[in-house]
């Protein structure tokens, strides 16, 4: 199977620029001043992870929270089918 990705980025362009803007928008300035147990990096940063996870449950990825070093660190995986 062959899968044109000029023609599947075509199709989702608007989803795609929404996104985008969605995620620029977001203040992600590191701001250690502002930092606390759950944001080590100040709020930004954790803002625009917080949107780039909901992005990828929305588009049918899971994201788990698991812990290292006493912070929390969420990723997003997508099993194939």
């Amino acid at each position: 199977m062959t899968i044109d990705w000029k023609k599947e980025v075509e199709l989702r362009k608007e989803d795609l620029l929404k996104d985008l803007f969605t995620l620029l928008r977001i203040d992600s300035v590191r701001d250690d001043s502002k930092a606390t147990e759950d944001a080590p990096v100040g709020p930004g940063p954790k803002e625009a992870l917080e949107a780039f996870l909901a992005i990828g449950e929305r588009d049918g990825f899971t994201t788990k929270t698991s812990w290292k070093l006493s912070r929390s660190h969420r990723v997003c995986t997508k099993s194939r089918l």
